[in-house]
């Protein structure tokens, strides 16, 4: 009997650093696009399960090209770095954060029961972004974060539509001033709620 014996500790590295490059974004080490996808249209067939919602929050940050024409490309990379630690300190650990390009990200909640529970979290990412960044030469950095809030099902029955109406709240929430959370509506003929600080009103 011959036994060949091999060492997979190299090769499973090197398929480690693969899959999170396939997965996960280089700059910021949260999930990427393609992981999103996945994790959403688990949670979407999770909540429809169990009968239950969940909610996408599209978060969109302010003044953030200013940062990157004026200060430059590495000043905005480290912006970038900071905002993702702060949402993710927002977030439960059954949360999902992730950067789908640029400076835009989406969350994940699939424990969000209510539109409220999904407008708290916004606000408390809203609020965190909102502080100031200082780099370590001295450099603050001042921007804040338009956030649109999507509920399956009140709002989507399936990913796309999800990510689409998220965008469009954010959107929204852009033209109303920036540093604002925005809720979709799909009623015809109303207007989606615009939430700061604690005073919650109609666009």
């Amino acid at each position: 009997m011959v036994g060949v014996n091999y060492d997979l500790t190299e090769q499973k590295g090197i398929q480690h650093e693969l899959d999170k490059l396939a997965y996960f974004d280089r700059l910021t080490n949260l999930p990427n696009r393609r992981l999103l996808d996945d994790r959403l249209d688990q949670a979407i067939a999770l909540a429809k399960r169990e009968k239950r919602k969940m909610a996408l929050l599209f978060v969109d940050l302010d003044k953030f090209k200013k940062v990157n024409d004026v200060q430059g490309h590495e000043a905005g990379d480290w912006l970038l770095k900071q905002v993702a630690e702060r949402i993710q300190k927002c977030l439960r650990t059954s949360d999902t954060a992730a950067r789908i390009g640029g400076d835009e990200f989406v969350v994940l909640l699939p424990d969000a029961n209510a539109v409220a529970d999904a407008v708290n979290v916004a606000e408390k990412i809203r609020t965190a972004l909102e502080q100031l960044y200082v780099m370590d030469d001295g450099k603050v950095l001042d921007i804040s974060s338009s956030i649109g809030v999507a509920i399956y099902p009140d709002h989507a029955n399936n990913a796309q539509e999800m990510l689409r109406f998220g965008d469009e709240a954010m959107y929204k929430a852009k033209k109303g001033g920036c540093n604002a959370v925005v809720v979709f509506e799909q009623t015809q003929g109303e207007t989606p709620f615009l939430v700061e600080g604690d005073s919650v009103i109609r666009l």
